[in-house]
């Protein structure tokens, strides 16, 4: 099944002085640590850091240098006060370990929003800032989406201010390695009209095998949901990681930042920033991730891994929920100025039975209070048949995808066991051609199809 892609709004980019309000309106009072920097920096990387140790330091020692100049590691060391006793001790830890690895601070800045030491690396230099000591603990509710967005803003001011070279907001995680010319790729698109980057990804495998096993399955469901929105058409089919994303600077601003979630912040970042420009997946050696379990947020990589290999079961979407967004997606572009709900239910019932689909499930949909209220107010204020299709792309952004997808599951389409998904969707199948359910559980045959999901990804994007 082949979707149609639904337009994008125009690409909007903003000017110097909407940089300048974003700094002046909405950036945290941790960017001011920029002014007091002396120096100049190619490329910034914003880490931020919560009860880390031993993989935070293998991090570090992995970041490459940069084509541009020196790279500015911003580390954002952080905990709220409900975390418990041995996160606040391993945070405070990071700082001693800091100055044993690199030696004397090249600098610290003690008297603003928060403390920070400066130090030397192979790389250029690293900016630990203290958001993890008794006196200055992140609130409450606001846990690694608010210390992303105080590295964020720091990086931000540096480049408004001409310290940093590269608009390229780079974010990664405190357990990942990164590959030799990580900065390298971004500054061959300086002249792109991306909005943001995504890296390429995977996963490093555990010695437990469960945990082994359970990982791999998570990857391979990341690579499902992006493949079958590809599939589907959606302009949201890229992975939301936070640990493999650079932003355009003007984009970020324009999007007023990271939100302050405990979680899910990368995706809601790259929902915004998906409104305002393209998301572009970049090809290359992959950055290398932890499948560690962890309960640093309450879902995501961690938690995930863990409800893996405590269930021994998995499950995948039902293909037919992407076959349905692929019609819903068509029917939204090819909107007419003057459209009726009659008209849309009309074009439900000849696309689904062209396609071989119930109508009964996306007639269900369509008739929701919510998407009534939506499309009307679209149909209310739109001028022209494009300014009606950039509504409509604005309204069903990524997350509203994702709650259709949610909303299908439980009406019609229960998940399927994962191996009998993948062979049932058209845009998976040949990731599992020729293997049998008992070698697909292999721990070398679950890393294989994970591959080939990536091979399959790859030349999606090569097409487009």
């Amino acid at each position: 099944m082949v979707g149609v892609t639904l337009p994008r709004p125009p690409a909007t980019f903003v000017t110097g002085k909407a940089l300048q309000q974003y700094l002046e309106r909405h950036a945290e009072p941790e960017a001011h640590i920029a002014d007091r920097m002396a120096g100049t920096f190619g490329h910034a990387l914003v880490v931020p850091a919560y009860d880390e140790g031993d993989d935070l330091m293998r991090a570090l020692h992995s970041v490459p240098s940069g084509k541009e100049g020196e790279v500015l590691v911003v580390l954002v060391v952080n905990a709220t006060p409900e975390a418990p006793a041995w996160v606040h001790e391993r945070n405070l830890e990071v700082l001693p370990r800091l100055r044993q690895k690199f030696g004397r601070e090249d600098a610290s800045f003690l008297d603003g929003a928060a403390p920070a030491h400066l130090f030397r690396f192979p790389a250029g230099r690293i900016l630990h800032v203290d958001r993890a000591s008794p006196e200055h603990l992140l609130p409450k509710g606001q846990g690694v989406g608010l210390a992303r967005k105080i590295g964020f803003d720091i990086a931000l001011r540096l480049y408004r201010s001409s310290k940093l070279a590269s608009g390229w907001l780079h974010s990664t995680d405190a357990d990942v390695l990164l590959p030799r010319d990580y900065f390298d790729r971004a500054s061959d698109l300086r002249r792109s009209h991306a909005a943001a980057l995504v890296y390429p990804f995977t996963h490093r495998g555990e010695e437990d095998i469960a945990l082994a096993r359970a990982i791999q399955l998570y990857e391979i469901s990341l690579r499902y949901y992006v493949l079958g929105l590809a599939s589907a058409g959606s302009p949201y089919a890229h992975h939301t990681i936070g640990s493999t994303l650079a932003i355009g600077a003007t984009a970020y601003a324009k999007v007023r930042g990271v939100p302050k979630r405990t979680a899910a912040e990368d995706f809601y970042l790259l929902g915004k920033v998906a409104k305002v420009g393209t998301v572009a997946t970049l090809d290359g050696r992959p950055i290398s991730l932890s499948g560690r379990v962890s309960r640093r947020v309450p879902f995501g990589t961690g938690p995930a891994v863990e409800r893996i290999a405590r269930r021994g079961e998995f499950t995948l979407y039902h293909p037919l929920i992407f076959a349905h967004l692929g019609v819903w997606l068509s029917v939204l572009a090819d909107l007419p100025l003057e459209f009726t709900p009659s008209g849309i239910s009309r074009q439900i019932d000849d696309r689904c039975r062209l396609r071989g689909l119930d109508p009964a499930h996306l007639l269900e949909m369509a008739a929701l209070a919510p998407t009534q209220t939506a499309l009307a107010s679209a149909r209310r204020h739109a001028k022209t048949r494009d300014k009606l299709v950039e509504h409509v792309t604005t309204w069903f952004d990524a997350f509203r995808t994702l709650k259709f997808v949610h909303t299908l599951e439980a009406r019609a389409f229960s998940p399927l066991p994962w191996l009998d998904a993948l062979r049932a969707a058209p845009f998976a199948k040949n990731a599992v051609s020729g293997l049998s359910a008992k070698k697909a559980l292999d721990g070398i045959a679950l890393a294989r199809i994970n591959e080939n999901l990536a091979a399959i990804e790859r030349h999606r994007q090569a097409r487009t």
